[in-house]
This record gives C-alpha cells, sequence and structure tokens, in this order.
C-alpha cells in the first residue's frame, strides 16, 4: 500500500510538473505587412490596397473612361495634368484628374495596382476578342504614363 501511495504521488508530481511547463504561443499577422495575395493574377496587392482601392472606386473608373477614350488618338502622353490647359475642361480633362486624385488618394505601394485595375476594367469593356489589338496596345501605352502625368511619385507601374 505505501507503494501505492509513492507511486500516485510521483504521478500527481510528474502531472503538475507537465501542466506548470505548458504554454501557448501565439502568432499575430499584420496585414500591412502582407504584400502577396496568392489569389491576385497581378500580384503584389494586400487587403490593405484592395480596401484603398475599393473606396476609391468611382475615381478608379475615371481612369478605365480615361484610358479607354485614348484609344486611337495621337496626343502627347507625356503631358502632365497641368499642361493641358486651365481653358480645357473637356471630359478627357475632367476624367483625368478625377482618375489623378483618386491614384493620389492611395498609398504609393497602392498606386500601380490601382493603375492595372483601371487597365483591367478597360480591358474588360474593350472586349475579349481584341487581345492584342491596337487599341490594347493603345490602353497599355496610355496607362505607362499615367504616374507621370498624374505626377505620382512611383515613376513607373508594370502593367
Amino acid at each position: 500500500m505505501a507503494k501505492l501511495i509513492v507511486f500516485a504521488a510521483i504521478l500527481v508530481a510528474l502531472l503538475a510538473l507537465a501542466q506548470a511547463s505548458r504554454f501557448t504561443i501565439t502568432t499575430t499577422v499584420d496585414e500591412e505587412d502582407l504584400d502577396l495575395d496568392l489569389d491576385n493574377p497581378y500580384g503584389g496587392q494586400s487587403r490593405r490596397c484592395q480596401l484603398q482601392i475599393l473606396q476609391q472606386l468611382q475615381k478608379i473608373r475615371r481612369c478605365q473612361q480615361y484610358l479607354s477614350t485614348r484609344r486611337g488618338q495621337s496626343e502627347e502622353m507625356d503631358a502632365t495634368i497641368e499642361q493641358y490647359g486651365e481653358g480645357q475642361q473637356g471630359q478627357k480633362q475632367q476624367q483625368l484628374q478625377e482618375c489623378c486624385q483618386g491614384l493620389r488618394n492611395l498609398e504609393n505601394r497602392c498606386q500601380c495596382q490601382g493603375i492595372r485595375e483601371a487597365v483591367r476594367r478597360a480591358l474588360e469593356q474593350l472586349g475579349q476578342g481584341q487581345q492584342g489589338s491596337k487599341e490594347v496596345q493603345q490602353i497599355m501605352e496610355a496607362a505607362r504614363y499615367l504616374p507621370r502625368q498624374c505626377q505620382l511619385k512611383i515613376q513607373q507601374c508594370p502593367v
């Protein structure tokens, strides 16, 4: 019987020791630090950027409209928004101004994704059968000039 009591006491001591040494590790991931969304075909878009783009969606759509109206035009794409002239208050001017405002409202690291979203929408509007066409090339070229036209801190965006 004494052996049983000693065995039980040792067993209780071991269980107490095991409970005392048990700990929990909690890992917290800050979404701001994530720059890769594997489900995103364009890559590099965090949830934070997605939310910002959604908040600026109306102005991003103006980028889409601006890119769509650039098809078939030979205007100088190097012109900044100020170089269009104050007297020009045409539809294209307004689209570019609102587009640039929307892009500037995005964090710098989200601006290229905003441009890519506008390109995606413009190409979608153009239609599937136009892949590789001159219109597609003109939309892509116009999109490459948006950072400069909008005077963004980023100067190049792969589109």
